[in-house]
């Protein structure tokens, strides 16, 4: 006699073992690998998320080489820089805060530097809108 745990345990097996088998078919189609999508959660305002993809994000958002970030980085004089007014030019959809904080760890080398706040960046030190280091 089986019990109500043996039941409960097999049903689950079962429906794992389902999902697995449609996970397979949808990776292959017509016998060719189909690349599964990597998605990633996000944070929104007032404690909502949302899902996009990683892939799609990586290629809109290319980072720059670590010499190239280097190079702007080590040009940047953070001391007489006022960092808010350029975080916010440089990333205008964040909150203030959210932007100074994004351009500090770009600048500190905790997160990499991307290809359109390599440009951004750029263009402020040759208008002279960030003070260069001698």
């Amino acid at each position: 006699m089986r019990t109500i745990e043996t039941i409960i345990t097999e049903s689950i097996y079962e429906a794992l073992n389902e999902k697995a088998k449609k996970r397979k078919k949808l990776k292959s189609r017509n016998g060719s690998k189909v690349k599964s999508k990597r998605m990633k959660t996000r944070k929104m305002a007032y404690g909502g998320t949302s899902k996009y993809d990683y892939d799609e994000y990586l290629k809109a958002n290319r980072p720059v080489a670590p010499g190239d970030a280097d190079e702007i980085i080590s040009r940047i004089d953070m001391e007489r820089t006022n960092i808010a007014d350029v975080a916010r030019d440089v990333f205008p959809d964040h909150t203030e805060e959210g932007a100074q904080s994004q351009l500090r760890k770009i600048l500190k080398k905790e997160r990499p530097m991307t290809k359109k706040v390599y440009n951004k960046l750029s263009k402020f030190m040759s208008s002279n809108e960030v003070a260069m280091s001698r």
